[in-house]
């Protein structure tokens, strides 16, 4: 398994999962690249819920390229996962690989959830 940032990232009408392999713990240091590589398909972001169990607290609202992006975080989130709603009204649900997972345990989880190999295409990490 390659590392990559997000791995397929469906078309604009599409709610399939992705999964999502951060490089830390901190959520608004992590947004900028994730961002940056889900808005080319899918376009901009509105809202993004997260696990509050699992990172650190994060600001309400984040910047990003000229728009506001609500961040969410609610206890009752399933675990590694994360929500992004874009200004559109589609969902994308992100299965999250913990950041200090090493690559053979990131590789047997997602044999385990059902993955397959990104796209070849993605850039690596």
């Amino acid at each position: 398994m390659t590392r990559t940032s997000a791995g397929r990232v469906p078309g604009p009408h599409s709610d399939a999962s992705t999964t999502w392999w951060p490089h830390g713990s901190d959520l608004t240091a992590e947004l900028p690249d994730l961002l940056a590589r889900l808005e080319p398909r899918r376009g901009p972001v509105h809202r993004l819920s997260y696990n509050i169990d699992e990172w650190p607290a994060a600001a309400r609202t984040f910047d990003h390229r000229g728009h506001r992006v609500r961040l969410d975080g609610y206890h009752y989130m399933r675990p590694h996962t994360v929500d992004v709603l874009g200004v559109d009204g589609h969902w994308l649900h992100l299965r999250v690989v913990p950041a200090d997972i090493d690559g053979e345990s990131a590789e047997q989880r997602w044999e385990s959830e059902g993955g397959a190999e990104p796209d070849s295409d993605q850039p690596e990490r």
